[in-house]
């Protein structure tokens, strides 16, 4: 006659247990929608813009360009890069290295060969 009991004890718990599961992911669920429905702040795209400038600043050090002299802006995934670089086999390197960010949807290589003597 335990048998029972246990069977029916175990199915409330496991029951109970589903129930909490699903109410943890419907609160997960309402966080996601609560953030979807909010428009980005002037602030947080700004923040988000200088981000990915860093990013790719970064990736254009490690490819072993000297970014001195390197203005990178960016606007939502759209990059320009602006300046010059010491040698001309290094323009398209940077571009190459600014395209592979995360986030990155366009590069716009407006950079040139530095003078010499500059």
């Amino acid at each position: 006659m335990k048998f029972p009991v246990q069977k029916l004890f175990a199915s409330r718990t496991l029951a109970a247990c589903v129930a909490v599961a699903a109410s943890f992911i419907s609160v997960a669920a309402l966080a996601q929608t609560a953030q979807a429905d909010e428009q980005p702040t002037r602030a947080s795209i700004r923040k988000a813009n200088h981000r990915l400038e860093h990013n790719v600043r970064t990736a254009i050090t490690r490819a072993k360009i000297p970014g001195a002299d390197i203005r990178i802006v960016a606007r939502g995934g759209k990059v320009t890069l602006d300046g010059t670089v010491p040698d001309q086999a290094m323009v398209q390197p940077a571009g190459t290295a600014a395209g592979t960010v995360a986030g990155v949807t366009s590069v716009q290589n407006l950079l040139t060969m530095r003078e010499a003597g500059h």
